[in-house]
């Protein structure tokens, strides 16, 4: 974790890009979010990678700063926080990250980016007043959101209720639990269902379109698959030897279980909708490819647990056998 920093103002540009970008020639707009370049031929998504390097950097800096943030000597509010020179480099990435995502209408990606931070940072302390602060941060701030941006309002109209506007704010919601509905235990068959009526359904809804075609066998089946990779990212995590790989893994592993019950939480009507892509299955090939960036890196720090790990019993089984023959 040596170019931590780097790392952190890579991902904080990459934040950025899309705003800067947007007046002038390679950025554009999709659905009011100014969070795509386009390079002909190519089109991409800068945030997703910028997920992945503000992770990397949280891991390096909560490693070498965990025991100074751990012992806090003050309160505010009834809330224990750390000393603002230890906290601070977390603070300001924190910040500039959710800020610029602000700029660019894009609460969904800002929410992702809170929810894994505070985990992280409750990774490494164990302290539930940290999460509970930044928690009650996002609470406050969600209002002064829901004034300036008008997506956000129709947003929570449409989760609220959306039977009293059906076919303006809460047709997308309201056609998804018609979909899921339809569906039933084993589906429509692929192709079938009407779930094409939803806009955006390859992106927003596609657990929309899994729970239609494949029915609540499909849909459930997709969940236990991305409860086995984060269980299993969870235990490399738990595996790993060095604090910074422990929290890389925890990071990445819980980014994509967070993702995953906002997109899928979303579309059920459980909370509201943040347009937000099912990792690895909602078109994207931005996401798709830091999704597997993700998981290359959990690759490597799983390789190098187990080596380490076998080392360390070489290393037992010749001390035992040693001390067997003195």
């Amino acid at each position: 974790m040596y170019y931590k920093y780097l790392l952190a103002l890579v991902g904080i540009g990459l934040v950025g890009i899309g705003l800067i970008a947007s007046t002038v020639l390679f950025g554009y707009e999709i659905n009011g979010a100014k969070l795509w370049l386009r390079v002909v031929p190519i089109s991409f998504q800068p945030s997703e990678f910028a997920r992945v390097a503000l992770i990397i950097f949280f891991a390096g800096y909560l490693a070498d700063k965990r025991e100074l943030l751990m012992a806090t000597s003050r309160s505010f509010l009834g809330f224990q926080i750390p000393r603002i020179k230890y906290f601070g480099p977390v603070a300001l990435v924190w910040v500039a990250s959710i800020g610029l995502l602000v700029l660019e209408k894009d609460v969904g990606i800002g929410l992702l980016f809170i929810a894994i931070s505070l985990s992280m940072l409750y990774e490494a302390t164990g302290r539930i007043t940290y999460v509970l602060f930044g928690s009650l941060l996002f609470l406050a701030g969600f209002p002064v959101l829901y004034l300036i941006f008008s997506h956000v309002q129709k947003r929570m109209q449409g989760w609220l209720d959306p039977w009293s506007d059906p076919y303006g704010n809460g047709y997308q919601i309201t056609q998804s639990l018609f979909n899921i509905a339809d569906g039933g235990f084993t589906g429509t068959g692929l192709g079938q269902g009407f779930s094409q009526t939803i806009p955006e359904v390859h992106n927003d809804f596609i657990f929309t379109a899994i729970a239609s075609e494949l029915g609540l066998l499909g849909g459930t089946a997709v969940l236990l698959a991305f409860l086995v990779f984060v269980y299993r990212g969870t235990k490399i995590a738990i595996l790993a030897h060095d604090p910074a790989s422990k929290l890389l893994a925890g990071g990445l592993s819980a980014g994509l279980a967070l993702q995953t019950i906002i997109i899928v939480g979303g579309v059920t009507k459980a909370i509201p909708l943040s347009g937000l892509g099912l990792p690895f299955v909602s078109y994207g090939g931005s996401a798709v490819v830091s999704n597997f960036v993700v998981t290359a890196l959990l690759l490597v720090i799983s390789e190098q647990a187990g080596r380490q790990g076998s080392s360390k019993r070489k290393t037992r089984a010749t001390i035992q056998a040693e001390s067997a023959l003195s």
